[in-house]
């Protein structure tokens, strides 16, 4: 085999007058196996002395090595019975027939192999005096073979000063990211300005085993003090300062972690109680966004972010909040060009002083079954915006006409399926009211009104 010095601890020799298993099987010895291959071994059965067995039996001699813990992941270990076969020696001279093959299949070494990932988690106002605010969350994909993880380091970044935060979490959760159900492996004191590097066992629990196939995540979180600054942030970047485990054996990793952990910002309190944010795609396959709050105070205004795959978010409206409000207030908003497939959208609540916070992430499935076009601002001045969703790739052809049917221009326009967005420059057209049609008919005509 390729297996070297370090592979393999302890070579076992057994016995089975009836079976080729060990199940039933006498030890006849064990010998230290801290060679590389190849290498010849001699044993004698110095646990029960010769092996006595009659004439017309049959006796199984069953060779086993102990592997070592540190072993490394990908050696071999190999017995080939008709290059190298097995022999020996009798108390007597009896003639041999050496009938030996190679039967016995290689074996090889193989750590469990892991996959580390970073679940998103939002942007956040991080109160002071608060306990388990969430700043990271590492998933941990398991194949191959088990796995004991027995401690974390991780590096935490930000602005944030030696007095901001008072104690460091980590928590682990073997069936979601979420505090819900975890359990708490260890803190420890985090009386440390930014950036500084954390290397913590767990200490409340010991190891942390992972079987074949299964996930865990591991959750990291702080308890600010009191006295935090405010403004002040925490920070830890997957991409950039990944977090790392030690391990009772050697596995295989495979570090896919991503800068999906939003900062937290030390701030007060957001004066807002969001009650609810929900949304929907209508027969139109418009996405419609409700929410209620409850007790605004000093509000200011809510912006709706959207994105396509749940981590980069853009704005895309800006609504006007109560500002003073004891009583539920309701708000709406159409997402007009969602993208087909999944789309997730989120709220920042601001308040008059510039503090904010984030609503839960929503997501919201579209299944775009017909061409549409949608054109703002309606007057233009200069430059018109369109945002088409396609059902397929293809080029289309808009033109653009007066009331009298005579076309003045055309712009033509590659599409994708989904949400496209284009600008139509209007400047050389004269003021006036106009309208934009499809070469094949796609969509109703649009009037528009140019302003220069």
């Amino acid at each position: 085999g390729t297996h070297d010095a370090n592979d393999l601890t302890v070579l076992g020799f057994y016995y089975n007058a009836s079976a080729p298993s060990l199940t039933g099987a006498s030890l006849l010895n064990s010998v230290a196996a801290t060679f590389a291959a190849p290498h010849a071994y001699n044993v004698s059965n110095s646990f029960l002395g010769p092996i006595v067995i009659a004439a017309g039996a049959t006796g199984y001699f069953i060779v086993t090595v102990n592997t070592n813990a540190a072993a490394t992941s990908g050696n071999t270990v190999k017995i080939d019975g008709l290059a190298n076969p097995v022999t020996f020696g009798y108390t007597t001279s009896p003639p041999v027939t050496n009938n030996q093959t190679d039967a016995a299949g290689i074996k090889t070494i193989l750590a469990a192999g892991i996959t580390l990932t970073t679940s998103p988690t939002s942007a956040s106002i991080v109160v002071p005096g608060t306990n388990n605010n969430i700043v990271y969350i590492a998933k941990m994909d398991v194949t191959a073979l088990p796995v004991a993880v027995s401690s974390i380091q991780f590096t935490l970044t930000g602005t944030h000063d030696n007095d901001d935060l008072a104690t460091l979490n980590v928590h682990y959760n073997a069936t979601a990211p979420s505090l819900t159900g975890a359990t708490l492996l260890t803190n420890v004191p985090a009386t440390f300005a930014a950036p500084h590097a954390y290397n913590t066992s767990f200490g409340f629990t010991g190891n942390i085993n992972i079987g074949t196939g299964a996930t865990g995540y591991f959750i990291i979180s702080v308890n600010t003090g009191a006295a935090a600054t405010i403004g002040n942030t925490i920070k830890l970047d997957g991409a950039v300062n990944p977090v790392t485990f030690a391990y009772t054996t050697s596995p295989t990793i495979i570090n896919n972690q991503t800068d999906a952990a939003g900062a937290g910002t030390i701030g007060a309190t957001l004066p807002l109680t969001l009650l609810h944010f929900t949304g929907y795609a209508d027969a139109k396959q418009e996405v419609r966004l409700h929410w209620k709050t409850a007790g605004e105070i000093n509000t200011k205004d809510f912006e709706v972010e959207w994105s396509a795959d749940g981590q980069s978010f853009t704005k895309i409206a800006v609504f006007g909040a109560a500002g003073n409000s004891t009583q539920d207030i309701s708000y709406s908003y159409l997402h007009k060009i969602p993208v087909d497939g999944n789309n997730y959208y989120r709220l920042k609540m601001r308040d008059m002083d510039g503090r904010f916070t984030y609503s839960p992430v929503i997501k919201v499935v579209v299944a775009i079954r017909s061409f549409s076009l949608a054109v703002f601002p309606n007057p233009v001045v200069d430059f018109l915006q369109l945002d088409i969703r396609a059902v397929k790739n293809e080029t289309i052809v808009l033109n653009l006409h007066g009331a009298d049917g005579k076309i003045t221009g055309s712009k033509q326009f590659t599409v994708i399926k989904g949400s496209n967005r284009f600008n139509w420059d209007l400047q050389p057209v004269p003021a006036g009211t106009y309208f934009i049609s499809s070469g094949n008919k796609q969509f109703k005509t649009i009037q528009i009104l140019i302003n220069h």
